[in-house]
Order: structure tokens, then sequence, then C-alpha cells
């Protein structure tokens, strides 16, 4: 469920929502400013939207929507393997991502919850548990956290918020829990190699330097400045 999971804002944008086709909702979205997507990642699920002042109540209807009547249809679904496929199809003869396959692999210890997309790994993808898997992951809003930032007042935005986002699906507690997955960086000093064969010869060289540190907003910042200052450098 993992990849199905990491793929789902891509079936779930290519079929559209509701009863709307992705196309059929274009033309519905026509002359308006405004966008709404899931997206996931190691460990959040995320509804994001962006509009003009005067789409707020569009976007809202969008969030509504995303939560709770996505859309999957076969053929888009067929539709985004196949691309999918075409695409893995070419990176894999590219030496660039051969060499970050590498490389993740090796950071990673071949964990399976890092991995980059293989065909092998699209097969597992099943159309038919897709739905589950949205429902995991969004069908209850007291697993969300909505903050809405921008060009409009209090007294216009709360009953919109009250109507679309107060009558989401809400259990009483959270669905979704933070749980460690068990993903850790590799320990020791490990010096891997890969050589393939290339057109234009070159080399590239990754490094990966871990260690402990306190999950701190000083040391992020920290870290921050020293990544800039380094890529600056070199």
């Amino acid at each position: 469920e993992y990849y199905m999971g990491e793929l789902l804002p891509a079936v779930v944008s290519m079929s559209g929502v509701g009863k709307f086709s992705a196309t059929e909702l274009r033309k519905q979205l026509s002359g308006k400013s405004v966008g709404v997507s899931p997206a996931t990642s190691e460990y959040a699920s995320v509804m994001g939207g962006s509009c003009s002042p005067r789409d707020i109540e569009t976007m809202l209807q969008l969030v509504y929507l995303q939560f709770t009547a996505p859309r999957f249809n076969e053929d888009d679904f067929a539709t985004l393997m196949k691309r999918y496929n075409t695409m893995l199809a070419n990176q894999l003869t590219n030496p660039d991502f051969l060499f970050q396959q590498k490389l993740v692999k090796t950071v990673y210890g071949d964990n399976f919850r890092r991995q980059q997309i293989t065909p092998e790994l699209l097969e597992t993808v099943k159309l038919e548990q897709m739905p589950e898997v949205h429902k995991r992951l969004y069908s209850n809003a007291v697993d969300f956290s909505f903050r809405i930032i921008g060009n409009i007042d209090a007294a216009t935005l709360k009953p919109l918020v009250e109507k679309y986002i107060g009558s989401l699906p809400a259990a009483k507690k959270p669905t979704n829990k933070f749980t460690d997955d068990g993903v850790r960086i590799a320990e020791g000093e490990i010096d891997e190699q890969i050589t393939v064969k290339m057109e234009q010869p070159k080399v590239s060289v990754g490094y990966c330097y871990t260690g402990d540190a306190d999950y701190t907003i000083k040391n992020i910042m920290t870290m921050s400045f020293l990544t800039q200052a380094l890529n600056n450098r070199y």
C-alpha cells in the first residue's frame, strides 16, 4: 500500500473529482483562478490549494470534494500507468538516474520505504485498492490541521469554512498517528561504486554524512545556512 499512497495524488489528479472528469473539471473552472490537489509524503497526507480572493468558495468546494468524492477511472489510470512506464523505460537508461537509485539504496540500506519507482513497483499499484487507500488517508478530518492564509477577511471566510470544512466527515479521535516506520540511515563507513557505459564519460560523487543532533530550531537553521554556504562555495 505504501506506493499506492505515494501515487494516489497523481491518480486522483488524472481522474478528476466527483462526477467531473479531469477534462470536465477544467471546463467547469474556466475563468477561475483556483486549484486544489492532495499530496502525500513519508509522514504526512496533505490537501493543498490556492485561489484568487473571489474564488475562495470554489476552492473550499474542491477541498470538500477531494476529501469526500475522489474519482477513480479505469481508462485514466491505464493512461497514467502507461506514461509512468514510458518515463521509467527512459530513466533506466539514464546514468544519472541509476546513480541516484544506487545512492538511495545505499544510504537507506535498501529499505522498502525508500525506493525510486520502478516498473516492478508499478505492477503492485492496483486501481481497485486505491479507494481504500484514500479512505485510510483522507476519511477523517480530525487527522488534519487547516491553515488558510491570504487576502480575505475573517467575516467572509468564517461561514465558508463552517460550511465546507466543518461538514467534512470527522471521528472523535485521529485515525492516523505518527508511527516509527523503522527507516534508518545506514551506519558505518560505506563506499559504493557504480559503473555505467556512457556516450559522454563523466564522474559523479555523492557524499552522505550523518550524526546525532538535537532537533531544535537553532540546529535546523544552522544546517540550512551551512548548506547554502557550501552550495554557493562549490
